[in-house]
């Protein structure tokens, strides 16, 4: 989890994000994205087996849930692998 750092007073509302990679990817694929949003969002991109199969996807949907449930997020960005779980 990355939270952003923010000016003191700002009284702004932190936005919680869930970024979800690819396949061949990590979190670290979205360095960039993170870079660029700025102050304001409370970052969680998380490492997780990204193997497209169906017992990964048995295990790995039930664990998005628990994430979008406990990080409070409003917001998911997702990739390759990170997207097939984010649609279902």
């Amino acid at each position: 989890m990355m939270d952003e750092q923010r000016p003191a007073g700002d009284t702004r509302e932190v936005v919680p994000l869930v970024l979800l990679h690819g396949s061949a990817d990590g979190p670290g694929a979205w360095q960039g994205v993170i870079a660029a949003l700025g102050p304001g969002w409370q970052v969680h991109a998380p490492t997780f087996a990204a193997i497209a199969t169906e017992s990964a996807l048995d295990t790995d949907l039930p664990w998005l849930d628990e994430m979008m449930a406990h990080s409070g997020a409003r917001v998911l960005a997702a990739h390759s692998y990170g997207a097939l779980l984010a649609l279902r």
